[in-house]
């Protein structure tokens, strides 16, 4: 069953494409968005916030405002979308960890 179902069903929210087993454990679903809202995170009368574009650049090991430039077809400097940005930074591989794995593998 879907946790966002069930949160629903107890009037809090939560992000959708998570799937909770019989034993308790929670599954990120794959794929692409199925077109359901998008909740977030409502407990104990906390919401939690969306991590902003920096935050997660940080969380990558990228210096803050990495993906917010690129270059169009023509070579000019364009914005990034913050979209986008999530985008680039949920497909990234996180530089400290390979940094940590090559450090190993060269010991």
């Amino acid at each position: 069953m879907r946790l966002c179902d069930i949160q629903k069903l107890q009037g809090e929210m939560l992000s959708f494409g998570l799937f909770k087993d019989k034993d308790g454990t929670i599954w990120q679903r794959e794929g692409g968005y199925d077109g359901e809202p998008i909740y977030w995170v409502k407990r104990n009368r906390t919401t939690v916030r969306r991590l902003t574009p920096t935050e997660c650049e940080r969380l990558q090991g990228f210096p803050d405002s990495w993906t917010k430039y690129g270059i169009d077809e023509k070579g000019e400097e364009v914005l990034i979308s913050d979209t986008q940005r999530y985008k680039m930074c949920g497909n990234a591989v996180t530089v400290n960890v390979i940094e940590a794995i090559v450090r190993e593998w060269t010991r």
